[in-house]
């Protein structure tokens, strides 16, 4: 028998098995991020790889610094929940967690997931 997981994080909830609820900036309607907001989002895959190399290196302080960029980056163009989920990785690095920090990644691909599916569709 297979179990259907469960992801919850504060008030974040993704069941697999469901589609996921969408994340769109806060500044989706402002033209003045357009640019921006697609970059960001055009890119964040290639940012992902760049912490998940350092993770698995064992490298703490390069995906701390990688994870403090994107969130500094997620909380300037309106991605709250991104900014949010990225202080528990950067915690986890500062920790030196290899358990929370994979946990904390997990839940960021999770979200970046979403903001990828919102942005598709507010093209």
């Amino acid at each position: 028998m297979v179990q259907i997981a469960s992801f919850s994080t504060d008030s974040f909830r993704m069941d697999l098995g469901k589609r996921p609820i969408p994340i769109v900036s806060s500044y989706r309607n402002d033209p003045q991020f357009q640019e921006q907001i697609d970059e960001f989002v055009y890119g964040i895959s290639s940012r992902l790889d760049d912490m998940q190399n350092a993770e698995i290196e064992g490298d703490f302080a390069l995906c701390g610094k990688l994870i403090a960029d994107l969130s500094q980056d997620a909380e300037n163009l309106g991605f709250d929940p991104l900014y949010r989920i990225a202080q528990g990785v950067f915690q986890a690095c500062e920790d030196e967690d290899d358990e929370l920090l994979l946990q904390k990644l997990h839940e960021v691909l999770l979200i970046v997931h979403r903001i990828k599916l919102g942005h598709r569709s507010a093209a």
